[in-house]
């Protein structure tokens, strides 16, 4: 069952659930105030952008990528609408050669475990009894959008995620697939789900099954996992009850550096901190 104080803040997402770990205030400043944020850190609008390009590569009309000029297209529309800056734009044009090629090789690999229906930017929900909800449905439990998937004709369903920055180990990703597979199961009539994140430029690194092997979940592993979930949003009761107070002290560290509320006029602790390790990141260099 899950704790009241925790159903009032739903829908829940991955990175909603890790921002009020990370950060009490920020949480509050965003989700409970609502204060607009200033531009995002160099790295996520790095992340967002070539999202964008891989989203255009992945169309189903451009699934061959050699249909002239769709990632150029991609790139010139990202320019226009958000304005990058120089280093930005650079590290996004450094990533083409590898959406370039992973967009050639997903069409075989689509083809070769029997795709039969290809899903793209999709959003998913559940709601506290686990069943199937729209993605706003302000009566739901947790959502979220898979970036890139495949429901095969053998009742299997592929969930594929994109990263652009480090490198981490596939188990640091579990918690983020483990709540995508419960929203899949809900929502397609599967009865295997594989989930693996591709960082570009890199082989897809699959998430183990329980019993440690690389392997699809069954329904009843992924329905196990509900109990699991129960556990993981439960545990932010007390953090929730210092949000319901309004009185939430920055948790200041290098989160400050991607928050878009580490400014004087926001929050001056997030700006102290960021300045400071400007600071030191620069004598370090000398």
């Amino acid at each position: 069952m899950f704790l009241d104080t925790v159903l009032k803040y739903a829908p829940w997402s991955v990175s909603k659930v890790g921002m009020l770990e990370r950060c009490s205030r920020q949480f509050l400043y965003q989700y409970v105030q609502k204060k607009p944020e200033g531009r995002g850190s160099t790295q996520s609008r790095v992340g967002i952008g070539t999202h964008a390009i891989l989203e255009a590569a992945l169309k189903p009309d451009v699934l061959d990528i050699r249909a002239p000029g769709v990632i150029d297209k991609a790139l010139s529309e990202l320019k226009e609408r958000e304005r990058p800056t120089q280093e930005e734009l650079q590290t996004i044009e450094g990533f083409l050669p590898d959406i370039e090629s992973f967009a050639r090789k997903f069409a075989a690999f689509a083809q070769s475990v029997g795709a039969k229906a290809i899903l793209r930017e999709e959003k998913l929900a559940i709601r506290p009894d686990f069943s199937s909800t729209t993605f706003f449905d302000d009566k739901g439990l947790i959502r979220g959008v898979l970036d890139l998937g495949i429901i095969t004709d053998h009742a299997t369903a592929i969930i594929i995620d994109h990263k652009t920055g480090r490198k981490k180990n596939i188990k640091e990703h579990s918690t983020q697939f483990q709540v995508y597979m419960l929203l899949a199961m809900a929502k397609y009539p599967i009865d295997f789900i594989q989930c693996g994140v591709h960082y570009l430029g890199h082989p897809i690194s699959w998430l183990p099954a329980p019993d440690g092997s690389v392997r699809a979940w069954s329904r009843k592993e992924v329905v196990e996992l509900r109990t699991w979930l129960e556990m993981y949003l439960n545990h932010l009761e007390t953090r929730l009850i210092q949000v319901s107070t309004g009185e939430c002290a920055a948790e200041r560290g290098w989160p400050c550096d991607y928050c878009g509320y580490s400014t004087p006029e926001i929050c001056r602790d997030g700006s102290e901190e960021v300045q400071l390790r400007l600071e030191k990141k620069h004598n370090t260099n000398l």
